[in-house]
Protein backbone atom coordinates (compact mmCIF):
# COMPACT_ATOMS: atom_id res chain seq x y z
CA UNK A 1 0.00 0.00 0.00
CA UNK A 2 1.24 3.36 -0.66
CA UNK A 3 2.25 5.13 2.90
CA UNK A 4 4.53 8.05 3.65
CA UNK A 5 3.11 7.43 7.29
CA UNK A 6 2.44 4.19 8.96
CA UNK A 7 3.93 2.15 6.42
CA UNK A 8 4.28 -1.66 6.23
CA UNK A 9 6.29 -3.62 4.30
CA UNK A 10 4.32 -6.85 4.22
CA UNK A 11 0.35 -6.47 3.56
CA UNK A 12 -1.07 -9.86 4.17
CA UNK A 13 0.94 -11.93 1.45
CA UNK A 14 1.92 -9.54 -0.79
CA UNK A 15 5.32 -7.42 -0.96
CA UNK A 16 4.79 -3.63 -0.80
CA UNK A 17 6.65 -2.35 -3.77
CA UNK A 18 6.82 1.55 -2.38
CA UNK A 19 9.70 1.91 -0.41
CA UNK A 20 9.78 2.93 3.22
CA UNK A 21 9.85 6.51 3.90
CA UNK A 22 12.80 7.53 5.72
CA UNK A 23 12.22 10.74 7.13
CA UNK A 24 10.54 11.81 10.46
CA UNK A 25 8.95 14.90 11.65
CA UNK A 26 10.59 16.96 14.14
CA UNK A 27 9.77 20.78 15.25
CA UNK A 28 12.14 23.55 14.03
CA UNK A 29 12.34 26.17 10.91
CA UNK A 30 12.56 25.50 7.71
CA UNK A 31 13.73 29.01 5.65
CA UNK A 32 15.46 27.55 2.89
CA UNK A 33 12.28 24.99 1.96
CA UNK A 34 10.03 27.90 2.23
CA UNK A 35 12.31 30.22 -0.20
CA UNK A 36 12.46 27.63 -2.68
CA UNK A 37 8.31 26.75 -2.64
CA UNK A 38 7.53 30.53 -2.83
CA UNK A 39 9.90 30.41 -5.39
CA UNK A 40 8.65 27.89 -7.57
CA UNK A 41 4.67 28.24 -6.84
CA UNK A 42 4.87 32.39 -6.43
CA UNK A 43 1.59 33.72 -5.94
CA UNK A 44 -0.25 30.27 -5.98
CA UNK A 45 1.89 29.43 -2.36
CA UNK A 46 -0.36 27.97 -0.75
CA UNK A 47 -1.21 25.59 -3.39
CA UNK A 48 2.03 24.54 -3.89
CA UNK A 49 2.25 23.66 -0.17
CA UNK A 50 -1.21 21.67 -0.82
CA UNK A 51 0.35 19.50 -3.68
CA UNK A 52 3.34 18.65 -1.47
CA UNK A 53 1.19 17.84 1.77
CA UNK A 54 -0.71 15.75 -0.09
CA UNK A 55 1.90 13.74 -1.80
CA UNK A 56 3.21 13.35 1.64
CA UNK A 57 -0.51 12.61 3.35
CA UNK A 58 -2.48 11.67 0.77
CA UNK A 59 0.25 9.86 -2.23
CA UNK A 60 -2.80 7.67 -3.67
CA UNK A 61 -4.63 10.93 -4.25
CA UNK A 62 -4.73 12.37 -7.89
CA UNK A 63 -2.81 15.85 -8.73
CA UNK A 64 -2.47 17.56 -11.90
CA UNK A 65 1.04 17.72 -13.58
CA UNK A 66 3.17 19.97 -12.59
CA UNK A 67 5.22 22.22 -15.40
CA UNK A 68 7.93 24.37 -14.42
CA UNK A 69 9.75 26.07 -17.15
CA UNK A 70 12.71 28.37 -17.85
CA UNK A 71 14.41 29.56 -20.93
CA UNK A 72 17.68 30.56 -18.38
CA UNK A 73 19.48 27.89 -16.42
CA UNK A 74 19.81 28.02 -12.78
CA UNK A 75 15.77 28.67 -12.38
CA UNK A 76 15.33 26.01 -9.73
CA UNK A 77 13.50 23.87 -11.53
CA UNK A 78 15.69 20.97 -11.60
CA UNK A 79 16.61 21.66 -7.50
CA UNK A 80 12.71 21.23 -6.89
CA UNK A 81 12.99 17.74 -8.65
CA UNK A 82 15.90 17.48 -6.42
CA UNK A 83 14.30 17.91 -3.51
CA UNK A 84 11.65 15.96 -4.06
CA UNK A 85 14.24 12.77 -4.80
CA UNK A 86 15.65 13.83 -1.63
CA UNK A 87 12.20 14.28 0.01
CA UNK A 88 10.82 10.91 -1.09
CA UNK A 89 14.05 9.28 -1.52
CA UNK A 90 13.31 5.55 -2.95
CA UNK A 91 9.85 6.84 -4.26
CA UNK A 92 11.25 9.48 -6.26
CA UNK A 93 13.09 9.62 -9.68
CA UNK A 94 14.37 12.04 -12.15
CA UNK A 95 14.38 10.77 -15.81
CA UNK A 96 14.62 11.71 -19.35
CA UNK A 97 12.19 11.86 -22.05
CA UNK A 98 13.76 9.69 -23.93
CA UNK A 99 13.20 7.15 -20.84
CA UNK A 100 9.81 8.02 -20.92
CA UNK A 101 9.02 7.24 -24.11
CA UNK A 102 10.74 3.77 -24.29
CA UNK A 103 8.15 0.36 -23.79
CA UNK A 104 10.24 -0.08 -20.64
CA UNK A 105 8.83 1.34 -17.65
CA UNK A 106 10.30 -0.25 -14.64
CA UNK A 107 12.66 2.99 -13.94
CA UNK A 108 9.47 4.90 -12.30
CA UNK A 109 6.40 2.46 -12.50
CA UNK A 110 6.81 1.79 -8.40
CA UNK A 111 7.93 5.99 -7.79
CA UNK A 112 5.50 8.16 -6.16
CA UNK A 113 7.29 11.17 -8.31
CA UNK A 114 8.64 11.14 -11.55
CA UNK A 115 10.33 13.77 -12.94
CA UNK A 116 10.52 13.93 -16.93
CA UNK A 117 14.20 16.59 -17.15
CA UNK A 118 14.09 18.45 -19.75
CA UNK A 119 11.07 17.39 -21.52
CA UNK A 120 9.69 18.28 -25.26
CA UNK A 121 6.87 16.19 -26.01
CA UNK A 122 5.70 16.68 -29.01
CA UNK A 123 4.53 13.75 -30.53
CA UNK A 124 0.24 13.35 -29.58
CA UNK A 125 1.28 9.71 -28.62
CA UNK A 126 3.43 10.49 -25.69
CA UNK A 127 1.51 13.70 -25.00
CA UNK A 128 -1.65 10.93 -24.41
CA UNK A 129 0.64 8.34 -22.73
CA UNK A 130 1.14 11.41 -19.71
CA UNK A 131 -2.28 12.37 -19.73
CA UNK A 132 -3.34 8.29 -19.60
CA UNK A 133 -0.63 7.60 -16.82
CA UNK A 134 -1.52 10.88 -14.48
CA UNK A 135 -4.90 9.62 -13.87
CA UNK A 136 -4.45 6.03 -14.06
CA UNK A 137 -4.50 3.77 -10.97
CA UNK A 138 -2.50 0.17 -12.33
CA UNK A 139 0.01 0.05 -14.97
CA UNK A 140 1.43 -2.70 -16.98
CA UNK A 141 5.29 -3.02 -15.12
CA UNK A 142 7.20 -3.91 -17.92
CA UNK A 143 11.42 -4.20 -17.57
CA UNK A 144 13.71 -5.97 -20.23
CA UNK A 145 13.98 -10.10 -19.72
CA UNK A 146 10.76 -10.27 -17.63
CA UNK A 147 7.40 -11.02 -17.53
CA UNK A 148 4.52 -8.15 -17.79
CA UNK A 149 2.31 -7.69 -14.81
CA UNK A 150 0.37 -5.22 -13.55
CA UNK A 151 0.54 -3.03 -10.58
CA UNK A 152 -0.94 -0.10 -8.88
CA UNK A 153 0.10 2.58 -9.92
CA UNK A 154 -0.31 6.55 -8.57
CA UNK A 155 2.56 8.76 -9.77
CA UNK A 156 2.87 12.19 -10.22
CA UNK A 157 4.66 13.86 -12.78
CA UNK A 158 6.26 16.79 -12.70
CA UNK A 159 8.12 18.19 -16.48
CA UNK A 160 11.21 20.16 -16.67
CA UNK A 161 12.31 22.35 -19.64
CA UNK A 162 13.76 25.01 -20.87
CA UNK A 163 11.11 25.02 -23.40
CA UNK A 164 8.53 27.69 -22.26
CA UNK A 165 6.45 28.35 -25.26
CA UNK A 166 6.26 24.45 -27.11
CA UNK A 167 7.52 21.93 -24.78
CA UNK A 168 4.25 19.79 -24.92
CA UNK A 169 0.92 20.11 -27.32
CA UNK A 170 -2.25 20.66 -25.08
CA UNK A 171 -5.31 22.13 -25.57
CA UNK A 172 -8.27 23.98 -23.90
CA UNK A 173 -9.87 20.53 -22.59
CA UNK A 174 -6.61 19.80 -21.45
CA UNK A 175 -7.10 20.16 -17.41
CA UNK A 176 -3.87 17.70 -16.34
CA UNK A 177 -1.49 20.60 -16.61
CA UNK A 178 0.11 22.83 -13.92
CA UNK A 179 2.42 24.85 -15.39
CA UNK A 180 4.88 27.76 -13.34
CA UNK A 181 7.13 29.64 -15.42
CA UNK A 182 10.18 30.45 -13.13
CA UNK A 183 12.70 33.49 -12.80
CA UNK A 184 16.27 32.98 -12.91
CA UNK A 185 17.91 32.65 -9.04
CA UNK A 186 20.05 35.51 -8.79
CA UNK A 187 21.79 34.69 -5.05
CA UNK A 188 22.72 30.89 -6.53
CA UNK A 189 23.99 28.72 -3.22
CA UNK A 190 25.93 25.22 -3.85
CA UNK A 191 24.86 23.78 -1.04
CA UNK A 192 21.28 24.86 -1.10
CA UNK A 193 20.01 21.34 -1.84
CA UNK A 194 22.19 20.25 1.52
CA UNK A 195 20.41 23.03 3.27
CA UNK A 196 16.79 21.99 1.79
CA UNK A 197 17.59 18.22 2.98
CA UNK A 198 18.08 19.31 6.70
CA UNK A 199 15.30 21.39 7.06
CA UNK A 200 12.73 18.35 5.26
CA UNK A 201 11.87 16.98 9.15
CA UNK A 202 11.22 20.66 10.44
CA UNK A 203 9.21 20.59 7.16
CA UNK A 204 7.13 17.41 7.42
CA UNK A 205 6.80 18.53 11.15
CA UNK A 206 4.64 21.77 9.40
CA UNK A 207 2.97 19.54 7.56
CA UNK A 208 1.98 17.79 10.07
CA UNK A 209 0.01 20.20 12.05
CA UNK A 210 -1.20 22.37 9.14
CA UNK A 211 -4.61 22.75 7.51
CA UNK A 212 -4.63 22.41 3.85
CA UNK A 213 -6.02 25.71 2.09
CA UNK A 214 -7.99 23.79 -0.68
CA UNK A 215 -10.74 20.73 -0.20
CA UNK A 216 -11.02 18.17 -2.90
CA UNK A 217 -13.24 20.15 -6.07
CA UNK A 218 -11.96 17.65 -8.79
CA UNK A 219 -10.51 14.59 -9.54
CA UNK A 220 -6.92 15.53 -9.74
CA UNK A 221 -7.98 17.26 -6.30
CA UNK A 222 -7.74 21.15 -7.45
CA UNK A 223 -10.41 22.55 -9.87
CA UNK A 224 -8.52 23.80 -12.64
CA UNK A 225 -9.67 27.26 -12.68
CA UNK A 226 -7.49 27.95 -9.70
CA UNK A 227 -4.70 26.35 -11.40
CA UNK A 228 -4.98 28.64 -14.35
CA UNK A 229 -1.54 30.80 -15.11
CA UNK A 230 -0.42 33.05 -17.93
CA UNK A 231 2.04 30.65 -18.66
CA UNK A 232 -0.62 27.54 -19.32
CA UNK A 233 -2.51 30.31 -21.60
CA UNK A 234 0.56 31.17 -23.38
CA UNK A 235 1.19 27.00 -24.23
CA UNK A 236 -2.95 26.84 -25.03
CA UNK A 237 -2.09 29.68 -27.25
CA UNK A 238 1.19 28.05 -29.11
CA UNK A 239 -0.76 24.69 -29.78
CA UNK A 240 -2.99 26.32 -31.85
CA UNK A 241 -3.23 25.91 -35.61
CA UNK A 242 -1.70 28.58 -37.71
CA UNK A 243 -5.48 28.63 -39.49
CA UNK A 244 -6.91 29.35 -35.87
CA UNK A 245 -4.23 32.05 -35.19
CA UNK A 246 -4.71 34.26 -38.15
CA UNK A 247 -8.79 33.77 -37.59
CA UNK A 248 -8.32 35.40 -34.56
CA UNK A 249 -5.74 37.98 -35.49
CA UNK A 250 -7.52 38.81 -38.97
CA UNK A 251 -11.17 38.92 -37.19
CA UNK A 252 -9.98 40.94 -34.24
CA UNK A 253 -8.08 43.56 -37.32
CA UNK A 254 -11.44 43.74 -39.11
CA UNK A 255 -13.68 44.14 -36.37
CA UNK A 256 -11.18 47.19 -34.61
CA UNK A 257 -11.00 48.29 -37.94
CA UNK A 258 -14.70 48.77 -38.54
CA UNK A 259 -15.33 49.84 -34.83
CA UNK A 260 -17.50 46.44 -34.53
CA UNK A 261 -18.78 44.62 -30.93
CA UNK A 262 -20.25 41.50 -32.98
CA UNK A 263 -19.18 39.95 -36.22
CA UNK A 264 -20.96 37.85 -38.40
CA UNK A 265 -19.18 35.84 -40.91
CA UNK A 266 -19.41 32.12 -42.64
CA UNK A 267 -16.58 29.98 -43.64
CA UNK A 268 -16.60 31.26 -46.99
CA UNK A 269 -16.32 34.95 -45.77
CA UNK A 270 -13.84 34.08 -43.56
CA UNK A 271 -11.96 32.53 -46.92
CA UNK A 272 -12.40 35.43 -48.90
CA UNK A 273 -11.42 38.35 -46.35
CA UNK A 274 -8.58 36.36 -44.43
CA UNK A 275 -7.32 33.60 -46.99
CA UNK A 276 -7.69 34.37 -50.19
CA UNK A 277 -4.49 34.54 -51.66
CA UNK A 278 -3.81 31.38 -49.83
CA UNK A 279 -4.91 28.37 -51.96
CA UNK A 280 -3.84 26.21 -48.93
CA UNK A 281 -6.56 27.30 -46.66
CA UNK A 282 -9.76 25.27 -47.39
CA UNK A 283 -13.37 26.45 -46.38
CA UNK A 284 -13.01 23.02 -44.70
CA UNK A 285 -9.99 23.69 -42.80
CA UNK A 286 -11.55 26.95 -41.25
CA UNK A 287 -14.70 25.30 -40.66
CA UNK A 288 -12.84 22.72 -37.93
CA UNK A 289 -10.79 25.32 -36.74
CA UNK A 290 -13.96 27.29 -35.88
CA UNK A 291 -15.06 23.77 -34.41
CA UNK A 292 -12.62 22.16 -32.66
CA UNK A 293 -10.37 24.83 -31.54
CA UNK A 294 -12.52 27.80 -30.92
CA UNK A 295 -15.47 26.16 -29.86
CA UNK A 296 -18.24 28.32 -32.28
CA UNK A 297 -21.09 26.55 -33.58
CA UNK A 298 -22.53 28.20 -36.73
CA UNK A 299 -26.05 29.41 -36.93
CA UNK A 300 -28.68 28.11 -39.23
CA UNK A 301 -30.70 29.82 -41.79
CA UNK A 302 -30.13 33.20 -40.29
CA UNK A 303 -30.12 36.48 -42.28
CA UNK A 304 -26.84 38.56 -41.33
CA UNK A 305 -25.17 41.52 -42.70
CA UNK A 306 -21.68 40.09 -44.03
CA UNK A 307 -17.84 41.50 -44.49
CA UNK A 308 -19.29 43.49 -47.77
CA UNK A 309 -22.03 44.94 -45.87
CA UNK A 310 -24.66 43.08 -47.60
CA UNK A 311 -27.51 41.52 -45.83
CA UNK A 312 -27.90 38.49 -46.47
CA UNK A 313 -29.27 34.55 -45.41
CA UNK A 314 -26.73 31.97 -44.61
CA UNK A 315 -24.68 30.00 -41.66
CA UNK A 316 -22.66 32.14 -39.86
CA UNK A 317 -20.69 32.10 -37.38
CA UNK A 318 -20.77 34.95 -34.24
CA UNK A 319 -17.72 36.45 -33.14
CA UNK A 320 -17.58 38.75 -30.17
CA UNK A 321 -14.83 41.01 -29.75
CA UNK A 322 -14.08 40.82 -26.05
CA UNK A 323 -14.22 36.89 -26.24
CA UNK A 324 -11.56 37.28 -29.05
CA UNK A 325 -9.22 39.64 -27.46
CA UNK A 326 -9.21 37.43 -24.33
CA UNK A 327 -7.93 34.34 -26.56
CA UNK A 328 -5.87 36.17 -28.37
Amino acid sequence: MLRNIHYKREIGNCFNLYEKFTHVPHPGDWPNIEKLVRHVFGEQYELGLDYIQLLYQIPTQILPVLCLVAKENQSGKTTFADFMNRLFAENSVIISNESFQTEFNGSYATKLVVSIDEGKIHNDKYVDKIKKLATDDTILLRKMRTDHKKIDFFAKFIILSNRERDFINITDEDVRFWVRKLKKITDFDPNFLDHLTAEIPAFLDFLCHRELSTKKQHRAWFPPEILNTAALDTLKKETRSAVCNELILGILEHMQKYELDKFYATASDLKELLFSGNSRVERTSIMRSLRDELKISALINKRFTNWRGVNAPGNPYLFEYDQLMNIS
